[in-house]
């Protein structure tokens, strides 16, 4: 499993090496420092793109992806993807200039989802979301208003009973929309 993995990361180099044929493009290969046989990092710079100018990509040991983020002006800017050293889905979100935005999602080493924001320039606005791991069954609804300041806040116990709620339920409909169990992940990877 090892080395299959470390042949597609070597490959996938190759191939980006290879093109790597306009002015001011270039890819930098960084190993690890204590075993240099293993591949540690890689980032590669795109020119003349309206979104993005360079991707990192960082390793585990293991050689499993801990990180790929996509940066423009060496400031974070769009899809900013984490994993677990089991190469397990740890974290999933998208930047603009450098702050979040838009949806953050954060997974348990189960899988499951561990909790679900909404960012708008760095700001935690709409709702947040946090789940229990062996049930899914939801912990924690907490609705925020524009300053990031949370006006409710609801905690469920593992069986979905309600053990606490504190602040005003009143959800602004003309600020927010009621989409609280998001599973398709596209629109945190697709353009803000």
């Amino acid at each position: 499993m090892k080395n299959s993995i470390i042949y597609v990361v070597i490959s996938y180099v190759v191939l980006v090496l290879s093109g790597c044929q306009r002015k001011n493009e270039y890819v930098s290969i960084k190993l690890n420092e204590k075993k240099g046989d293993l591949l540690n990092h890689i980032a590669y710079k795109i020119p003349n793109s309206s979104d993005i100018d360079s991707v990192s990509i960082s390793f585990y040991e293991n050689g499993h992806i801990d990180k790929i983020q996509y940066f423009k002006k060496q400031s974070l800017n769009g899809a900013s993807v984490s994993f677990y050293k089991n190469g397990q889905l740890f974290e999933l979100t998208r930047y603009a200039k450098g702050k979040q935005n838009g949806r953050f999602y954060s997974f348990y080493k189960s899988g499951v989802k561990a909790s679900e924001l909404i960012y708008e320039e760095g700001i935690n606005v709409g709702y947040g979301l946090e789940y229990f791991d062996s049930t899914a069954i939801q912990r924690v609804l907490a609705l925020y208003n524009n300053k990031g300041e949370a006006y409710y806040v609801l905690i469920n116990d593992s069986m979905g009973n309600v053990i606490s709620e504190q602040g005003n339920r009143k959800w602004n409909t003309t600020l927010h929309t009621w989409n609280l169990n998001i599973s398709n992940f596209a629109e945190v990877l697709g353009s803000s």
